[in-house]
């Protein structure tokens, strides 16, 4: 995968989690990020990488927002998404 795109998805990947933080607060958040291998997260539980498809990541994210709380996946995650 390029640098640029893998930047680019890394971003908006760390805007989710940042919006999904706002909302739920940091430690479910956390305990989210965690059922997601693909994630990599540095010792503060910051976004310091991924591996695999982007897409599926996403996905992965998505559903788990939607698990907390399917109204704001709808209202707040997507929009992120398709822009």
């Amino acid at each position: 995968m390029p640098e640029q795109t893998a930047s680019k998805e890394l971003q908006l990947f760390a805007e989710l989690i940042t919006k999904q933080a706002a909302i739920f607060g940091r430690d479910i958040t956390l305990a989210q990020l965690h059922t997601i291998p693909e994630l990599r997260l540095d010792a503060a539980g910051n976004l310091a990488g991924f591996s695999g498809d982007p897409q599926e990541i996403a996905k992965k994210l998505l559903d788990a927002w939607q698990q907390l709380s399917p109204f704001l996946a709808k209202k707040i995650a997507y929009p992120l998404i398709n822009r």
